[in-house]
């Protein structure tokens, strides 16, 4: 057994010839984590160890990249154009529409019920109309009576009493049928008004499109006005916008050829940029690029996240660093801030394994690779991509 096993079985104490082992032991581990200590010290506090690639001279076939999420065109709501209940649905979230197509119907029972309370109304008003237009008649012919029999008395009779009365009753018939014409079509306009709801119980598409939500169901009372239907624009034309680097966003402008492509697709489909604005909320850096994508096929879906490559034509004979190595230029320099660095720039790795920065003016990129220029930089250089 061995003296620490037995040590333990027994209860005592170790002996100091172990405890002096332990003790160098100790010593030693202490020693080394000093050493890593003074190593990333000395460093600056990054690792010694780290990833790179070398810098190389090449064309690029430059491009702004960036990620977003189609839209339709347009986007509306459809609303019930009268109150009711909804008797049928006649579409489902994603079917494609035309313009005045049937898309859903009210119930037409109470408008069809208050269609025939107005008929109803203008026969009684019509009647009403006939009898005061006979009145009038009637009246008028007394009052003509009255005259040429004033005539021919030389104004003795009827007395000028009787004449007033005369005049005042033909007068009366005439409001009558004036009041009787007025409340008739008023009852004509109420009558088509109901026509008009049981023509709006057919619920019809404003415009061609895409159903993009269904938001009533059959039995449902709705009200007029009440949202029933969101709509989306046909989907032959889509949209996007990408937030990419102000500084390669200046060479775009409305009009350049672009192609996006889904996330994890492999075929694109053309687009073209359609304006380029300064971000408002992502800082001063940035710039924010709208785009007109082709959708003939119908490929693309609304809402869908895909990738935008926007070209801005070919670099030739310029030196060449992947975007890991400026995105850990930024990150570095942002561990250094204190020290007022400006700029883009990389990390050369320099003889004695340290890391040296190399300041560099980008010229375009095609999402993977930048082409940099600077005096310091050349062909072979190992720039820093990461930490191994």
């Amino acid at each position: 057994m061995a003296p620490s096993a037995i040590d333990e079985f027994l209860g005592a104490r170790p002996s100091s010839k172990w405890r002096r082992r332990l003790s160098w032991v100790l010593a030693a581990a202490a020693a080394v984590v000093v050493i890593v200590l003074i190593g990333r010290f000395v460093n600056g506090g990054e690792a010694t160890r780290y990833a790179t690639t070398a810098v190389r001279r090449g064309d690029l076939q430059t491009a702004v990249v960036g990620a977003g999420t189609l839209q339709p065109v347009s986007r509306g709501v459809v609303a019930a154009p009268a109150g009711g209940v909804v008797l049928e649905v006649l579409v489902r979230p994603g079917d494609r529409i035309v313009a005045q197509q049937v898309i859903a119907r009210l119930d037409p029972a109470a408008a069809v019920a208050a269609v025939g309370e107005s008929q109803s109304l203008i026969a009684t008003r019509g009647a009403t109309l006939g009898k005061a237009q006979a009145a009038a008649q009637e009246a008028r012919d007394k009052l003509a009576r009255f005259e040429a029999v004033r005539r021919e008395s030389d104004n003795k009779v009827p007395s000028d009493r009787e004449m007033g009365l005369a005049r005042d009753a033909a007068r009366r018939a005439g409001d009558a049928v004036s009041t009787a014409q007025v409340e008739l079509e008023a009852a004509r306009a109420t009558l088509a008004e109901r026509q008009a709801d049981i023509a709006a119980a057919d619920i019809r598409a404003p415009a061609d499109g895409v159903i993009e939500s269904v938001l009533t169901a059959p039995g449902r009372p709705t009200t007029i006005d009440q949202p029933l239907f969101n709509i989306a624009a046909p989907p032959a034309r889509l949209l996007m916008e990408v937030m990419v680097d102000a500084k390669a966003a200046q060479t775009l402008k409305a009009g350049t050829a672009a192609e996006v492509t889904p996330n994890g697709g492999k075929r694109g489909h053309a687009a073209r940029v359609t304006s380029v604005r300064p971000s408002r909320t992502a800082g001063a850096e940035q710039a924010i690029v709208a785009l007109d994508v082709d959708n003939a096929d119908l490929a693309l879906k609304p809402d869908m996240a895909v990738e935008a490559r926007i070209g801005q034509g070919v670099r030739r004979d310029v030196l060449l660093v992947p975007e890991t190595a400026l995105r850990f230029g930024k990150a570095s320099d942002a561990r250094r801030g204190s020290e007022g660095l400006q700029g883009d720039a990389v990390y050369v790795l320099g003889e004695q394994g340290a890391p040296r920065r190399v300041a560099v003016t980008i010229e375009g990129g095609d999402g993977q690779d930048r082409a940099v220029s600077s005096p310091d930089l050349s062909p072979g250089a190992a720039v820093i991509v990461g930490l191994r």
